[in-house]
């Protein structure tokens, strides 16, 4: 698990994290995901994530997949999205935009924040 360079989010809640597991009778399976401070809790079957099971590798090539899945993410455009009022910011979230989806956001005691969100900036 490591925190996302290039973003200004608050600590630990945006990671990437991926896991290995080899049961040393040939079973391995390798997954990634955008996270937070919890390893793998929300790993998500999609195009966002890293899903491999039964592959008859050697760990290796698990490593070039896990290296290849992270240069890809890293290199994907963050917008982050802001909703103001009354002139101060009360939450941020930053997405994904070619999927929408959501990788980190702002905890506030105003998280009913509904609708479009006032400024977005790209980050990369």
């Amino acid at each position: 698990m490591t925190e996302v360079p290039g973003l200004d989010v608050p600590a630990g809640r945006c990671t990437s994290q991926i896991g290995y597991w080899d049961d040393r009778r040939g079973c391995r399976a390798l997954e990634g995901e955008w996270g937070d401070e919890y390893l793998l809790d929300s790993h998500v079957y999609s195009s966002d994530g890293l899903t491999v099971f039964g592959l008859h590798e050697e760990p290796g090539a698990y490593g070039t997949l896990a290296g290849k899945w992270l240069e890809r993410q890293l290199q994907r455009r963050v917008d982050r999205q802001d909703w103001i009022r009354n002139g101060k910011l009360v939450r941020s979230r930053w997405v994904l935009p070619d999927t929408g989806m959501r990788v980190a956001q702002t905890i506030s005691t105003n998280w009913f924040v509904r609708g479009a969100p006032d400024r977005a900036t790209r980050l990369r």
